[in-house]
């Protein structure tokens, strides 16, 4: 077999192994493999390996929807299996089609380029799924990420189904508030945020349970100097109680605000706020994390690294790679390393850590070029000691492809 045909083979050397099985028999499997293979290339019986274990996990998604309608029809064919599966894959499909059409109607008119961008690439799926032979495929790109992601165990209109379900419900939260309160919320927290990956909902659900907690004005999403001096004080004072209470007010976000249809939803989002609100009042960086809306301006910060300055505590960087973790967006982590580093080895470390691929130049486009420099030759002196040494994010070759040339407007400004 020549090398560049290696990929082909035929139906039967792809049949699932018994441990895959979930209601027929290998040999059905197989036969039923044969029977898509040969209508899909239209009588071709070899295909390349990457088709045809497609064509056989299309084939056993199909197997399992139509299990669960013949479980206690034990004469049930394996054709009947697909047929069944078929039914309900197709039943799946409107349903999704009706969900899209009330996320398309719900969407807020924020100019956030992935989240608008989201109907388009859900209706390319829609006119690309191929239910029949590929029904476990997602033939689209969803660039913006919810606020509770969606399973990856989810496969096909089963996955799609899910993630417009909960963009239903973000859109039903974040009606709640003023689109100009919203859209200057997210600008407050990344200059660039119409680029860039923030979800929407969970910047706002953290706003609302702070607010929630201390008795603000909830709609206003406006944390005031006293709103975040309650908050230190709740955490700081009352220690475990302090998740207690923020379980009973993400618990009651939904009634506070009149949300009807999607309080569990909501409710999880908020609590998953909980522990970047509480890194926040632990590094004390509230005024950062939960800012102001009407006073919030952008102002220049401190040079990030000189030379001999000596690095932080163990435990003190330990608690801010903790703190990066918990960040939404790679402009929020950025923010949160320009106010707490200032030696060139904590840069580097959190570096290697905690900025993965795109994240790195976030954090390059806020540095002064002698700052980028001082990063060059670090990178210099760590090859020259260790020719072989990589960092774990790779960070060192994005500085590398960073363009050192460009006026970026944005530095230092976050």
């Amino acid at each position: 077999m020549h090398n560049n045909d290696k990929e082909l083979v035929g139906a039967r050397s792809l049949a699932p192994e018994p441990r895959n099985m979930n209601a027929l028999g290998q040999q059905t499997m197989i036969e039923l493999l044969a029977v898509q293979v040969d209508g899909y290339t239209g009588g071709n019986s070899s295909v390349r390996a990457e088709t045809a274990r497609s064509l056989l996990q299309g084939l056993q998604y199909l197997v399992r929807l139509g299990a669960g309608k013949l479980e206690a029809d034990a004469s049930a064919t394996g054709a009947a299996y697909v047929q069944q599966g078929l039914a309900e894959a197709r039943r799946r499909v409107e349903k999704g089609r009706r969900l899209l059409e009330e996320a398309a109607a719900t969407m807020a008119e924020i100019p956030h380029k992935s989240y608008r961008e989201t109907i388009a690439a859900m209706e390319s799926f829609f006119t690309n799924y191929n239910v029949y032979y590929l029904a476990h495929d997602i033939p689209c790109v969803l660039d913006y990420p919810l606020a509770e992601p969606v399973s990856e165990q989810l496969l096909g209109i089963d996955y799609i189904n899910t993630y417009l379900e909960h963009l239903i419900a973000e859109n039903a939260f974040v009606a709640c508030f003023d689109v100009q309160t919203v859209t200057a919320l997210l600008r407050c927290l990344d200059s660039t945020f119409e680029d860039g990956l923030t979800n929407i909902c969970a910047e706002a659900a953290r706003q609302a349970a702070v607010l929630a907690v201390t008795g603000g004005d909830i709609r206003s999403l406006d944390v005031t100097d006293s709103d975040r001096h309650k908050l230190a004080g709740l955490f700081k004072e009352r220690g475990p109680s302090a998740w207690q209470q923020w379980q009973e007010t993400s618990a009651a976000l939904c009634t506070t605000l009149g949300v009807d249809g999607y309080c569990d939803y909501i409710e999880r989002v908020a609590l998953a706020q909980y522990p970047f609100v509480e890194n926040a009042v632990h590094l004390d960086m509230l005024e950062q994390a939960l800012p102001s809306l009407e006073t919030h301006e952008e102002q220049p910060v401190a040079p990030l690294c000189v030379i001999g300055n000596p690095p932080m505590a163990d435990d003190a960087l330990r608690a801010l790679i903790d703190a990066l973790s918990d960040c939404p967006s790679a402009a929020e982590k950025a923010a949160l390393v320009r106010q707490e580093v200032r030696s060139l080895h904590d840069l580097t470390q959190v570096l290697s850590i905690s900025f993965w691929d795109e994240e790195a130049d976030v954090l390059f486009e806020t540095l002064e070029p002698s700052e980028l420099t001082m990063l060059e030759a670090a990178v210099h002196r760590h090859q020259q000691e260790m020719p072989d040494w990589q960092s774990e994010t790779g960070w060192e070759l994005r500085l590398q492809q960073y363009p050192r040339s460009q006026d970026n407007p944005s530095r230092h400004i976050l």
